[in-house]
């Protein structure tokens, strides 16, 4: 039997009985199962006491299971499910889907949230999401009694079954029922309820609280290991119920990070790539494990703590389930493929296919971009993405070289006019200039206070989801605003620098730096703060000693040093291979030893600088092209082709001349030829 079809008048007047039990006992009788009884061993050192106390009834003859007292037989089944179930202590506060399993018919359960279609299968996710609502109780407490809320009952139950609230006494007491429940969210002990409807008749007490069960307003339940029956609302409506959170206050951090590294992540993938083509698999673009690994030794490191935040990690898997080489791995390729994507939209990479192979190679747009400072390359980004014209996460236009705004897709489609990029700029722009927040709570507060899918302009969007992956209540779309925020200062935010993550007591820090405010369209300039000064010392011997972490001065040195090492101590090496790279890329001897000089809390050695000059200073920049070469048998017929020719051709030899010019212009001058007696031989 439900707890709604008991008999809650015999429940809750057998109650106080089970109370004065001791623990042991009250647990024990709850092992007794209503239609067989319980055998000696099942209750224990609690038998006497339940056989005395008239709950247990002595087997008679030479039977040996002791079955309950008849008259508790409501009481048993009530306990029993209640601490079955235990609706109270749900996951998140939510009501449990094996609830609605456990209490309602595939009919019923249809029918709580106006399900159509199939008539033999129902969500019963769904449904325990629904009344998990603050939204499910609202829409009640706002139907007055009488004639609304038996029209809001007959919208919830199926045709045929018998209402409970067309009595104004019943429909009256659970209103004041759940208002006081209301004002405890901690939930009272069962045996309150008399206290709670003191001026209710036991009967139409009773009837209440079978009315409340039955629509999913209230709820009974066990708690502890006493137990203790206890009545309540859903502790997920119940947080719903008070006054919205404050803003949230700042903290402070134990440890920082803010360092543009999807800028160095590019940068190191352009670099191997404007040194030779890297070869790519056809099928999907993405770089051959050799040349990841390659490219992944000279990424910047990041903490684990901001890892947590910015991984995609693999789909079904979560950080418990990859240790920690697996999450390094899975994090490195995640990057060097969003670094590859990236160079790809802004048209700075492409793909060639050349004799069936394909080949990630710079373009001349690409190598100009390798030569501007730090500064100038993350604007390109910058204004890429903020001139992207995609107005939510649901946009599918553009073309493969627009920009994707948001960093993150939503499962149903939404109206193109409709507008999440200005609430979501408001909302970042609104913490404090100077302070850090935890991120965790203002992504809430925003979720719950600034939310644009719970915006009166956005009412019919709620409305027409209909089997759409979209949310169903008022929490899925507070969840759903929580998760874009959270996204976006995760996947844009951070890898461009416009967000300083800090490690604080409360989780993640979060504070806006001018980058992001930039981003967002707050401002039109920003400051790239240069990389952290004083935190190396450049050996004699080349090597490059960390002190400290300082991920951005990391990136920088990894332009024109080799990578051999993470965190502190001697993480780089100048060589001549690395020089070299770095001058084919349009560094200068000059700007290398600047940021050398700017780093270092020593003078750069003098014989460092002196061979980073020279490495420098032999270098040189020659074009090799295709040409096309004139063979003449003697001079004077190589003199009546130059002569034809004119600045077209330039003389190798005494017999050999060089022609410059498209086709056009070289089939023009073999038809000359051909009129003055010169013929062309294939």
């Amino acid at each position: 039997m439900r707890l709604a079809d008991l008999d809650w008048g015999e429940v809750l007047a057998a109650l106080p009985r089970w109370e004065a039990l001791s623990p042991g006992a009250r647990r024990a009788f709850l092992e007794v199962r209503p239609s067989a009884g319980a055998e000696p061993h099942v209750l224990g050192a609690a038998r006497d006491e339940l056989v005395a106390a008239r709950f247990v009834l002595p087997p008679a003859g030479k039977a040996r299971v002791y079955a309950h007292a008849p008259e508790l037989r409501p009481l048993l089944v009530a306990l029993r499910a209640m601490n079955r179930l235990r609706p109270l202590d749900g996951p998140g506060g939510t009501l449990a889907e094996a609830y609605i399993q456990d209490q309602f018919t595939i009919e019923q359960a249809r029918a709580l949230i106006g399900e159509r279609g199939y008539p033999y299968w129902t969500n019963r996710g769904a449904v325990a999401e629904t009344v998990s609502s603050v939204e499910w109780l609202a829409e009640f407490l706002a139907a007055r009694p009488g004639m609304p809320l038996v029209r809001w009952e007959q919208a919830r139950i199926p045709g045929n079954e018998r209402q409970r609230l067309v009595f104004p006494v019943v429909g009256d007491a659970l209103h004041t029922l759940v208002k006081e429940l209301a004002q405890r969210p901690g939930g009272v002990p069962l045996r309150s309820l008399p206290e709670l409807l003191s001026g209710v008749n036991p009967a139409y007490r009773a009837a209440t609280l079978a009315a409340g069960l039955r629509c999913l307003l209230v709820f009974v339940s066990l708690r502890g290991d006493g137990p203790d029956a206890v009545l309540g609302l859903l502790p997920s409506i119940a947080r719903r119920l008070g006054a919205p959170p404050p803003p949230p206050a700042a903290v402070a951090p134990a440890a920082v990070f803010e360092a543009p590294y999807r800028i160095s992540d590019m940068t190191a993938v352009l670099v191997e790539a404007a040194a030779e083509p890297i070869p790519v698999r056809g099928n999907d673009g993405s770089l051959y494990v050799r040349s990841q690994k390659a490219i992944a030794a000279r990424l910047l490191r990041v903490p684990e703590w901001v890892g947590a935040l910015v991984d995609i990690l693999p789909y079904g898997y979560t950080r418990d389930r990859l240790d920690e080489a697996e999450l390094d791995q899975n994090h490195r390729a995640v990057r060097i493929a969003q670094a590859v994507e990236t160079l790809m939209v802004m048209r700075l990479a492409t793909v060639k296919h050349t004799r069936e192979r394909f080949q990630f190679a710079a373009t001349p747009a690409g190598r100009a971009w390798l030569a501007l400072p730090e500064n100038e390359r993350l604007r390109q980004l910058l204004d890429g993405i903020r001139h992207s014209p995609q107005l939510h996460p649901g946009w599918r236009g553009g073309d493969a070289h627009t920009f994707d705004f948001f960093g993150v897709r939503l499962g149903f489609a939404l109206d193109e006019t409709f507008d999440l990029r200005t609430p979501l700029a408001a909302a970042l722009l609104s913490a404090p200039a100077n302070a850090m927040v935890p991120l965790d709570a203002f992504a809430r507060y925003h979720a719950e206070t600034a939310n644009p899918f719970l915006a009166p302009e956005a009412a019919r969007l709620r409305r027409s989801t209909g089997y759409s992956l979209a949310p169903r209540t008022r929490e899925g779309w507070e969840q759903l605003w929580r998760q874009i925020l959270t996204a976006f200062v995760a996947q844009r935010l951070v890898p461009l620098g416009g967000a300083r993550l800090g490690q604080t007591a409360e989780g993640l820090g979060l504070a806006l730096t001018s980058v992001g405010r930039y981003l967002l369209g707050a401002t039109d300039e920003f400051h790239l703060a240069a990389p952290d000064e004083g935190e190396v010392i450049v050996q004699p011997d080349f090597e490059i000693v960390f002190l400290a972490p300082a991920p951005r001065l990391e990136a920088e040195l990894a332009r024109f040093a080799e990578r051999t090492g993470s965190g502190v101590g001697a993480l780089f090496r100048i060589t001549r291979a690395s020089v070299l790279r770095a001058a084919e890329q349009g560094l200068a001897a000059d700007r290398v030893l600047k940021t050398l000089g700017q780093a270092s809390r020593t003078p750069v050695p003098a014989n460092v600088a002196r061979q980073v000059k020279d490495w420098f200073g032999g270098t040189r920049r020659v074009r090799i092209a295709p040409a096309v070469l004139v063979e003449c048998p003697d001079t004077e017929t190589a003199a009546r082709v130059a002569g034809l020719a004119g600045a077209q051709a330039t003389p190798v030899t005494r017999t050999l001349l060089r022609l410059s010019g498209d086709q056009k212009s070289v089939a023009a001058l073999v038809k000359k030829l051909r009129a003055k007696g010169i013929f062309v031989e294939e």
